[in-house]
């Protein structure tokens, strides 16, 4: 049968040609509710507090849930929210407190009243916390150039890293190896730092800062005593600059 309301009768006669009549109204569902999250995206990664927005429709409603679950624990779910009221393509959740920094399940199961059940999932990574600072930062004086190196970062997300001088940055496009040569460098006195990033953009602290002090230009040296071909002896008194 489609899903529909519909009357049950039953009669009931007996012998003697009485007879007794039941009518029930019942509602036919046979259809799971419309289910369906619209952000996060797939395989999207929250850094900041978000908004959980879907769908969540049937005529005959009765609850939804929306759950979480780490992929180390797929079966422990927790519970974020639930609702009792249709949703179209409409905020489900304002999601501010966040779980540890690895990658879950989000899951929105709903459930109508003749216990009908839908779900939809997405694969999301949780990444609240950018990645340690930089270490073993050295700088080494070349003609008009500093050359800098750095440790490698141990983040298993690493995007790249960031080059900053008197705290201006260096380097437009992220940096993938741990070195970094400054080019025609004017004499005067310099700090750099090293960032690192990434992939969800998180930003560590700077590397400790080191300073570098480019001097090409040679003393001046002049002697004003004794003059120029002069002719000495004994105790001799010598002046200059």
């Amino acid at each position: 049968f489609p899903d529909d309301v519909y009357t049950l009768r039953v009669l009931v006669e007996d012998k003697a040609g009485l007879s007794t009549d039941k009518r029930l109204t019942l509602r036919l569902d046979q259809t799971p509710p419309t289910v369906a999250l619209s952000v996060p995206q797939d395989g999207a990664l929250v850094t900041t507090p978000l908004s959980i927005t879907g769908t969540v429709a049937d005529a005959n409603l009765a609850t939804y849930r929306l759950e979480l679950a780490p992929d180390s624990a797929p079966d422990n779910w927790a519970v974020l929210g639930t609702g009792t009221a249709v949703v179209q393509n409409q905020l489900l959740l304002h999601w501010r407190a966040f779980p540890p920094d690895v990658t879950y399940t989000l899951r929105l199961t709903a459930t109508d009243q003749a216990n009908n059940t839908a779900a939809s999932l997405r694969r999301i990574t949780v990444d609240t916390t950018p990645p340690a600072r930089p270490e073993g930062l050295t700088a080494t004086l070349l003609p008009q150039q500093v050359r800098l190196t750095w440790q490698p970062s141990t983040a298993a997300d690493l995007l790249g890293y960031s080059v900053y001088r008197d705290g201006l940055r260096l380097t437009p496009a992220l940096l993938g190896g741990t070195e970094y040569t400054d080019t025609n460098v004017s004499e005067g006195r310099y700090t750099y730092t090293v960032t690192a990033s990434d992939r969800a953009g998180l930003e560590s602290l700077p590397a400790l800062p080191v300073t570098a002090v480019l001097d090409s230009t040679p003393p001046q040296v002049n002697l004003t005593a004794p003059a120029a071909g002069a002719t000495v002896r004994g105790v001799l008194d010598i002046t200059g600059t």
